[in-house]
Formats: C-alpha cells, structure tokens, sequence
C-alpha cells in the first residue's frame, strides 16, 4: 500500500471525551503482556515468513480481473476506511478502540493477501463487523452491516471475506491497541490525574490508523508518543520537563528503551495526522484567531481565520464544508 502525503478533504474527525474511568490494573505485568502481544502481532517476520508466504507467495483478491493497476489501494483508501469506521462507531454509540482492533485485522491480512479497492473495501467493512461481535456486547449484525454497504456488498460476501479473513489471520484476534498502553501507563505512571494528557493522547492514537506509515510502527511506541505530546498539549515548548521524566520512568520501571529520536519522528507524524484533522481547526480556531490581528484598509482591526493560520504554517485543508463552517 502506497503513503498518502496529500489529501483532498478535511479527515472529520473530532477529540470525544472518555466517559468510563480507567480500569486499575497491576500495570507493569500488563505492559509486558501487551508488549510480547505487539511483538509477535506486529512483526515483519509474521507477515513474511510464513509457511503459506513462503509456498505460494501473496494471495490475490481482486473483484476486477486484469485491473490490479488502476484499481490499487493507497493511502487515501484508508483514510476513507478509517473515516467511515469511526462515523460508525461513533454513531453506535462504541468504543472507538475498536477501529485500531479492526485495522489490526485489516493490516495483517493485507500484509498477506493482495487487494483491489473494492476487495479492500469489503476486507476494512468485515473487519470492524469481528472487531464489534468479538470485543462489544453490543449485537451487530451482518444484515446490518451489508445495509450500510447501500447494495454494494450482499451478506453472502461478507460471510464469505469473514472465512478467509479468519484462515488468514490464523484466528489471531485479540490484539493489544495503541489505547491498551495508554491506559495502561495513564493508570500507572501518570496515575489518571492528567485526565487533558490522557484524552489528548486517546486522540492521537484513534488518528494513528489512518496513516500508512504508523501501521507498522510498535504500538508501544505510538502510545508514548501520543502521551508526551497529551502531556506538552498544543504549546509544543512547554512541559519538556515532564515529558523527559514520563521517558525516564518508562525505561526504569518498564524497560521501555526508545531512543528519543524514534519517539520525535513519531510525534511529528503524528503531528501531520492531526493537522489534517478537523480537531485540528477547531483548537486553532480558539487558539490562534485572538492572537493574529489583522488591520484592514480602512484601520479596522479584524482577526485572521485559523484555516488561513494554518496554510501558512503548511496545514493541508480544503474547502469542505465543516472547514467553510469554521471560517466564518
């Protein structure tokens, strides 16, 4: 899957607050479960060395034969995947958790079986349909979900993509999130009293999926880069304190050992998801409209919009219409 560095729209997703408290759990014996979990889940030698890899190579799934070029999947396929994920979620009323559980699916079968859009697009629709039945009480069902499809997808094809989706995953199916270790370090190390830390990194993590390149990335060190930047917030300048104490704990007491220089390049990326988001307009609307005067002709001081703001500072929006909302 090819890395999108542009998009046409606006990623409409916004911060949502956590309702239910933090679970207590023995922290340190947790991290070390999640982290053998995360190793042997997200390895390079689990998507390339299996027996089936080896024999027969990446299996193909295409809908349309002899068109595997024009219809290949980039980076935008899954910022449209994740989108229409989260507004699902959302709408249901579920845990947005389950959207990382559900791309954990999705990048590791294609990791191993080869798509076209429309596979592609069946394959993230079936795997939010296990994440839900699987890690929700809530009843989801696949008459629903084939509704939601509008006639795109009968109920026969996900069932179908469910099977081999299985077979595939070799029924590997509950994987630790990058929201595992934030809870799980919230808890301990900043013991849930930095409630804005801990939401903001919730954030981070539920805008990871949507990039290509943080799909192979540890989610142990995705979480520590969402919670140093929950901890500095918007001023990137401040709380650098902090932040270096939050590291040191983590290499003392988990045996965490990132250099700073991966947790940095993983901030920054993140940093790109988020200056895409709506989110991101929202915080700079409040943030930075007061700040930046501007004088009109006629002497009347009148503030600049945060969408302008944020193409100077190289922020890649469009017009859309949540983005035309917020500037006026």
């Amino acid at each position: 899957m090819k890395a999108s560095e542009s998009v046409d729209q606006v990623l409409d997703l916004r911060l949502r607050a956590i309702v239910p408290p933090l679970p207590q759990i023995d922290s340190v014996d947790h991290v070390k479960i999640l982290r053998k979990q995360d190793c042997s889940y997200y390895s390079q030698q689990e998507c390339s060395s299996s027996k089936e890899s080896r024999d027969i190579g990446r299996e193909q799934i295409y809908f349309h034969e002899n068109d595997s070029i024009t219809n290949a999947v980039d980076g935008s396929c899954r910022e449209l995947m994740a989108e229409w994920e989260y507004k699902i979620v959302d709408h249901l009323g579920l845990a947005r958790e389950l959207v990382g559980i559900a791309f954990s699916f999705l990048d590791r079968f294609t990791a191993k079986c080869e798509c076209d859009r429309k596979a592609y697009k069946l394959a993230g629709m079936t795997s939010l349909f296990l994440a839900i039945k699987l890690h929700n009480p809530r009843q989801f069902t696949i008459c629903a979900l084939a509704t939601l499809s509008r006639g795109e997808f009968k109920t026969s094809d996900i069932a179908q993509m469910e099977l081999i989706m299985l077979r595939t995953l070799d029924w590997r199916l509950n994987p630790p999130t990058v929201q595992s270790f934030v809870n799980a370090w919230g808890n301990c190390v900043l013991q849930g009293k930095n409630n804005l830390a801990i939401e903001r990194a919730h954030f981070l993590a539920e805008i990871s999926v949507f990039d290509t390149l943080l799909a192979s990335k540890e989610r142990a060190l995705i979480a520590i880069a969402a919670l140093v930047d929950g901890m500095e917030g918007l001023n990137r300048c401040t709380s650098k304190r902090e932040g270096n104490s939050f590291l040191q704990t983590l290499k003392d007491e988990f045996r965490v050992d990132y250099s700073e220089e991966e947790v940095q390049a993983t901030r920054a990326r993140l940093w790109y998801i988020y200056s895409k988001t709506s989110q991101c307009l929202v915080d700079f609307h409040y943030r930075l409209d007061s700040l930046v005067p501007h004088k009109k002709g006629n002497g009347i001081i009148e503030r600049k919009s945060s969408l302008m703001i944020c193409r100077k500072k190289g922020m890649k929006t469009s017009r859309s219409v949540r983005a035309a909302k917020l500037d006026q």
